[in-house]
């Protein structure tokens, strides 16, 4: 697991008082842990400003799973 993806998870953790060794790369946002849309936008707030980037709304409800949030952050730094 990379450490973008350990820094979500401990995000989801913490946001939503959910134990992190019950997160993986592969959890589902909102079938797996039932994330809001409010809350997906904070951690999308989150992230912009942890990481100096900007999350397209229509992108941001596109990304499934912890994994694709990584690959969009990863990418995103990249395209800098």
């Amino acid at each position: 697991m990379n450490n973008l993806v350990e820094k979500i998870i401990k995000f989801i953790s913490d946001y939503e008082g959910i134990d992190s060794s019950k997160l993986n790369e592969d959890t589902d946002l909102i079938n797996d842990i039932g994330m809001a849309s409010i809350d997906i936008m904070e951690m999308c707030c989150q992230i912009e400003e942890d990481y100096n980037i900007e999350i397209d709304l229509a992108d941001l409800y596109s990304l499934k799973t912890i994994k694709e949030v990584a690959e969009y952050i990863e990418s995103a730094m990249n395209n800098e």
